[in-house]
């Protein structure tokens, strides 16, 4: 559905590259929509609002809209796709659905997003790279949903739960997903065996009323018993595995033979995929992550209930979702991934927490958690990364709701996490940029709430390591901005008529600031961990806040802001510490600033009053 939402109010301007992607692809032709979004891979901008795109938004739901109604995918029935994806219409859903959920990771207002209803029905294609992709926006559309309308998006069709469903037998359904995963699996004669029970209810209009009476000596064939009998159902197909036939030729004749009814049909459908994929090694793989994906979105949408009914039917279900993150199970990364997302789902859930936090062995230094950011933190030193950055955003996702958690942070203080995130600061990377500044997040989580964890955090020398890397990105940022304008100059271009520099600062390093200084401040704030701040004054520290306040404009409001805020605070917490900054020149410097320019911005109008004197 289109979005007919308005803002409330004025929203910031878009880059201009941006404007002109809107713009493209506002007016372009459904055939060019693929290759339009193909190339945008990467967010280097800083978060945008999701009402600026409201026109992409509008003609992707078209496109998506008529591919369901081409396809037979828009019926509100159970019925599963009439005919397959052309190779053009599947590359462009594949692309739509990508670049939604890139602008879902990179964007605010997200619950403006209308188009859940086509999301929906693509989940009955058979095409599993299209399932796959469709969970996955589904499922970061679960993420940012509050529970009040989670079950207005989800449970209106059962797809979900019916992919969510453990598999055709008993034995491939508590075998472990990490063995599924593996080249070398070979499915047992069991395994091979296809079997679904459905009830099928004989409504009144089926009986022929009205008609002439039926001879009741006349013999009624058994296809037609099968086909008119009402009551409980069993499919069976000896050996769905080996068949020769494709897919919808084995779908289409056991709907034939037992007369499958429209509402069991997607599930009967879903389980022969299954069966007919187990010998394929990525097919099987691409079905375990929709298993997963699935169980995750379910979790969500659904109550704590639920969940503990899909616990008691699979009550080893935790531990073998682990088994996948272990360090040596040898499984991709995209496998990996999905399946943090399923631990940070049940680890929510305050009935699970524990078993999440025993599953994964957080209080261990040698359990997952620590040995994929240690590897992680040894790969950027030597230029080695082993790990997708989707992979390292998921566990933080889960680490930062497990240290939300009394339990989970002191184990996690305990097996040593707080050293590993210092290391992180040591080996400055363009690549994980954007996971350093969430690990920050982290500690400074970690800091604020557990005592133990300052101690670990001097003895691992993180005071040294946040003032060196303060002291490279901020010469960073100055010399790209200075570099810009100098090759502006030469093209006599250097200001764009607004008194704007041409080129911002690399958003990455600006965003690992914003999380370094916000630590830096709490730490000063905090009692306990102020004086172990005392010596902040006499490292290179000045000379970084020195640089901040005499460009603001490189930095934003928001570093600069908290430079004055941190430069009060130092004053304030050890007064004798003024002539050390005074020799700096940081506090002249200052004046300076202020008396040319103040930002109309509340970040700084509220800090420059605490320069002159400490709140009351």
């Amino acid at each position: 559905m289109k979005i007919k939402k308005t803002p409330t109010r004025k929203l910031p301007p878009v880059p201009a590259e941006l404007q002109r992607l809107i713009d493209v692809v506002a007016n372009a032709e459904t055939t060019q929509l693929g290759d339009l979004l193909q190339p945008w891979k990467e967010w280097k901008y800083p978060r945008g609002d999701l009402f600026h795109w409201i026109p992409v938004l509008n003609k992707l739901d078209s496109a998506l809209e008529k591919v369901c109604s081409d396809y037979g995918l828009a019926e509100s029935s159970c019925n599963v796709q009439a005919s397959e994806f052309s190779p053009d219409d599947k590359a462009m859903v594949a692309e739509i659905l990508r670049f939604s959920r890139f602008l879902l990771e990179n964007c605010t207002n997200r619950n403006i997003y209308n188009s859940v209803e086509h999301v929906n029905n693509l989940l009955k294609t058979t095409c599993v790279d299209i399932v796959l992709l469709a969970l996955r926006l589904l499922h970061r559309l679960a993420q940012r949903m509050q529970r009040p309308s989670r079950s207005n998006l989800f449970v209106r069709h059962a797809h979900v739960g019916t992919i969510a469903q453990s598999w055709n037998n008993k034995e491939t359904g508590q075998l472990p997903f990490v063995e599924l995963c593996k080249e070398d699996f070979k499915p047992t004669a069991e395994m091979k065996r296809l079997q679904y029970h459905f009830f099928r209810v004989v409504k009144p209009d089926q009986d022929a009323l009205g008609s002439k009476q039926p001879d009741m000596k006349a013999p009624i064939p058994a296809e037609k018993q099968r086909g008119k009998k009402e009551g409980a159902v069993h499919v069976h197909a000896a050996n769905a595995v080996d068949d020769e036939r494709s897919e919808r030729e084995i779908y289409e004749g056991l709907v034939a033979k037992y007369n499958v009814p429209d509402d069991a049909k997607f599930e009967l459908f879903h389980r022969v995929r299954i069966a007919h994929r187990l010998r394929l090694v990525e097919e099987r793989r691409k079905l375990v992550m929709c298993r997963l994906l699935a169980i995750a979105i379910y979790c969500i949408s659904e109550d704590e209930t639920s969940l503990q009914n899909l616990m008691v039917r699979e009550p080893n279900l935790t531990g073998r979702v682990c088994q996948l993150i272990q360090p040596h199970a040898g499984i991709s990364q995209d496998v990996q991934t999905v399946a943090v997302f399923v631990l940070d789902t049940f680890a929510r859930h305050r009935s699970d927490l524990g078993d999440v936090l025993t599953a994964l062995n957080a209080s261990a230094n040698h359990g997952p958690i620590l040995y994929i950011l240690r590897h992680t933190a040894a790969g950027l030193a030597d230029s080695s990364v082993e790990y997708s950055v989707e992979f390292l955003e998921a566990l933080y996702g889960l680490i930062n709701f497990l240290v939300s958690t009394v339990g989970g942070g002191n184990m996690l203080i305990s097996a040593g996490i707080v050293p590993v995130i210092v290391s992180f600061l040591s080996t400055p990377s363009d690549t994980y940029y954007k996971i350093t500044a969430k690990l920050i997040v982290v500690l400074d989580s970690l800091l604020y709430s557990f005592p133990n964890a300052v101690t670990a955090f001097t003895n691992a020398n993180g005071i040294h390591e946040l003032v060196r890397r303060v002291e490279v990105d901020v010469d960073v940022c100055i010399a790209s901005v200075e570099e810009e304008e100098h090759a502006a100059e030469n093209r006599g271009a250097m200001d764009t008529g607004d008194g704007q520099q041409t080129k911002d600062p690399p958003i990455e390093r600006v965003s690992v600031l914003k999380s370094m200084f916000r630590l830096i401040l709490h730490m000063m704030q905090v009692s306990g961990t102020a004086d172990r701040m005392r010596n902040l004054v006499e490292s290179s520290f000045p000379k970084s806040l020195y640089k901040i306040i005499s460009h603001p404009r490189v930095f934003g409001n928001t570093i600069y802001g908290s430079s004055i805020y941190i430069m009060a605070s130092i004053v304030h917490n050890e007064p004798t510490s003024l002539s050390i900054l005074q020799e700096s020149h940081l506090p002249q410097k200052f004046m300076e600033i202020v008396c040319k320019d103040i930002p109309n911005n509340h970040d700084v109008l509220q800090a420059i009053p605490n320069a002159f004197g400490p709140s009351v």
